[in-house]
């Protein structure tokens, strides 16, 4: 769990009592209790839904996209491409690499990007 998540998960649970609170100090007639059944079911879905967002976001934090405009080995000059796949021998997962790579580095080429994940590749099977 990231910091801005214990954060709002923390600020909704402290809201939630300090409201609680000044509700149970006039629990003397059936409104009050009413509303604070009210309130607390209203934290509850605020909590909730933060939680939710917290998980959407980190689910699809590294979730990669391959549609046509994503980076592919194909766009890579031809010698880079013919030596990537000879070091996996998988297009997938040569695609896969590449955008990895890409996510740590945005603003490099598709060259650059090819040339980084086979440097990678050879340095860590030394």
């Amino acid at each position: 769990m990231g910091k801005f998540s214990k954060l709002s998960i923390a600020v909704a649970i402290i809201a939630s009592i300090s409201i609680l609170s000044a509700i149970d100090r006039n629990v003397g007639n059936r409104q009050n209790n009413i509303n604070r059944d009210r309130i607390l079911g209203i934290t509850a879905l605020g909590a909730s839904g933060v939680g939710l967002a917290w998980y959407l976001a980190k689910k699809n934090r590294f979730k990669l996209n391959f549609d046509k405009n994503s980076l592919t080995i194909d766009r890579a000059n031809h010698q880079l491409q013919q030596k990537l796949l000879r070091l996996i021998g998988d297009r997938k997962t040569a695609n896969r690499l590449i955008e990895g790579a890409k996510i740590s580095h945005p603003e490099r080429s598709i060259d650059w990007l090819v040339e980084k994940v086979i440097y990678d590749l050879e340095r860590d099977r030394i």
